[in-house]
């Protein structure tokens, strides 16, 4: 359980630096960068477009990455645990954690 829970708090760290890049990283390349700051986009600026239209489907598209990758995470651990508790061909010969007693070794 632990290494699901490193996993996605993996996961979600990745995907909140990359949001925290981008979205100080915006407006600090506007500040530092007039000629950027002063284009435009069908008669808007582009800081506006960006800030304030574009960057919400991009978290859209973000959040559903990381669904589904949590998703995929949570499925690869699902089976890992199933591998771990069905038993081998070899397993299932043992009786109680023992191998079946040999014939005419029980006593008889």
């Amino acid at each position: 359980m632990r290494s699901l829970v490193r996993t996605q708090l993996r996961l979600a760290m990745r995907l909140c630096l990359v949001l925290a890049v981008v979205v100080a990283g915006l407006p600090l390349l506007f500040a530092l960068v007039p000629a950027v700051r002063e284009q435009e986009v069908l008669g808007a600026p582009l800081p506006w477009v960006l800030l304030g239209g574009l960057i919400y489907p991009w978290f859209v598209a973000c959040g559903w990455w990381y669904v589904r990758q949590a998703e995929r995470n949570e499925a690869d651990f699902a089976e890992l645990v199933d591998r771990a508790s069905t038993p081998r061909d070899e397993d299932r010969s043992l009786v109680g954690g023992r191998p079946p007693a040999a014939p005419g070794r029980d006593g008889s």
